[in-house]
């Protein structure tokens, strides 16, 4: 059984944003009412609060996570059963990301050629929690580190760590903007915001 979670901090979003989402549980650092609440580790900066949830200790299982932003308007069913039959079988110790596909990878480099960005995003993710504590011995050993070298945990990923992840079908989450060659946001399961400035669009 895979568990729909998310993490909730800060007043970016409000609760009602939260209870609109199809989740399990929430990671937060309050309590919400009416919705199943777990301590989330505030101890790290921004997206990085995320990454310890492969901490195994939480005995998590398999886990889908959702950010708060995304618009979802499709059967969240079909990202399960395709982590169940294409995924774990082969790669249990990976994580499943969201391919940038709507990016144009030339707007991803400045003027002299270096990666600005990347093209994976954290919004919609998918793992065994027993799994992939890896990730989380590298988050607490090198935590400081990490922090200052990255934005985020998605550009840690793209640059480090290309082993530890693969992509959802690009079909699967697209952008609320955006569409790019055979991909119609229509028909996406989820909308991602991410990005939102430098996407492409050939529809």
């Amino acid at each position: 059984m895979v568990s729909i979670v998310t993490a909730f901090w800060g007043d970016k979003y409000s609760v009602d944003d939260l209870k609109k989402l199809p989740i399990d549980y929430c990671f937060s650092d309050r309590e919400i009412p009416g919705v199943k609440t777990l301590p989330l580790d505030m101890s790290y900066k921004h997206t990085w609060k995320k990454m310890t949830l492969f901490d195994k200790r939480l005995n998590l299982g398999d886990c889908l996570f959702l950010d708060i932003d995304l618009i979802i308007q499709g059967d969240i069913q079909k990202l399960i059963d395709y982590y169940y039959n294409s995924h774990k079988p082969y790669h249990p110790d990976k994580v499943l990301l969201t391919h940038v596909h709507w990016f144009d990878n030339q707007k991803m480099k400045n003027n002299k050629g270096t990666y600005i960005s990347c093209n994976v995003n954290s919004g919609v993710f998918a793992f065994d929690n027993s799994k992939c504590n890896h990730i989380y011995n590298e988050l607490i050993k090198y935590k400081n580190r990490l922090e200052m070298l990255f934005e985020g945990t998605d550009k840690w990923f793209y640059h480090k760590h290309k082993e530890w992840y693969e992509f959802w079908p690009d079909k699967y989450i697209s952008h609320y903007k955006f569409n790019y060659e055979n991909y119609d946001k229509n028909e996406a399961i989820i909308l991602s915001k991410n990005g939102n400035a430098n996407g492409r669009n050939k529809k």
